[in-house]
């Protein structure tokens, strides 16, 4: 497997494929990063069934999430 040449899509897919087989081959319980729940402070659209993954400014003091 390898990895796309764009940074941001390179990262992504570290995160959501690589790092959880290392951790699990590590034998780490947790192998996901810790998620959060926040507010979404504009609308958006994707496709029926298709998860996309966008980048996102987490405001921690608000709970907030906005581009």
């Amino acid at each position: 497997m390898t990895l796309p040449g764009n940074p941001v899509s390179a990262m992504v897919s570290f995160e959501v494929f690589v790092r959880p087989a290392l951790r699990t081959a590590m034998g780490f319980a947790e192998v996901e990063r810790p998620r959060r729940t926040a507010t979404l402070m504009e609308s958006l659209r994707s496709p029926a069934e298709r998860r996309q993954y966008r980048r996102g400014r987490y405001d921690a003091g608000t709970v907030t999430v906005a581009r």
